[in-house]
């Protein structure tokens, strides 16, 4: 289930005759679903198995079959702009801030994983001889993964950039364009797990 909101707002106000600001605050909030299904696993007699989920069955060079981990990642997105032009003589200046909020909570699930390769049902040393689905019907597993790190995870970070910029005209047909920009992006700090 893939659902996502956003809305946004402007606000253009002329200061003066040379002086225009352009104001803009933004929402978005996206949010992706992939549930595990309910499945009573434990009358499959597989030991070990980390989650209520069919454990991933990976023949090599077939399809897997199994079900996929779980996820439930949201996120949202706060932004406010602000831009001003501006005309001085022969110079066009243009100035603005960017800032951005990011918050991330996302579910992380892993399922039990079992790969299977020829090795296990091959005729002694000629490897060639096997075959991976024999291996996986003898249940001779040639690895096996759970990873039982799992939970929500609580992500915030923020983005802000600045700019200056001065269009200037030289002559009739020569202008110089000079700005800087400095941008920062905050790596994402977890303010809470479970």
């Amino acid at each position: 289930i893939d659902t996502f909101y956003d809305s946004s707002m402007a606000w253009t106000h002329t200061i003066s005759s040379s002086i225009v600001n352009d104001t803009r605050l933004g929402f978005l909030r996206g949010e992706l679903y992939r549930l595990t299904p309910a499945t009573n696993v434990d009358s499959l007699g597989i030991p070990n198995l980390v989650q209520a989920a069919l454990p991933t069955m990976a023949p090599a060079g077939y399809t897997s079959i199994g079900d996929s981990p779980g996820f439930d990642p949201t996120q949202t997105q706060y932004q406010l702009t602000d831009n001003v032009n501006m005309v001085k003589g022969k110079h066009i200046l243009a100035f603005g801030a960017d800032f951005r909020r990011f918050s991330i909570n996302d579910l992380q699930l892993t399922a039990t994983s079992y790969n299977f390769n020829t090795l296990q049902t091959s005729n002694g040393t000629n490897s060639n001889t096997g075959n991976s689905f024999a291996s996986l019907l003898l249940g001779l597993s040639s690895q096996y993964s759970a990873d039982t790190n799992t939970g929500r995870f609580y992500q915030r970070s923020n983005y802000f950039a600045a700019y200056v910029q001065d269009l200037y005209k030289l002559s009739r047909n020569f202008k110089a364009n000079i700005g800087i920009r400095y941008d920062v992006e905050q790596n994402p700090n977890e303010i809470d797990y479970n």
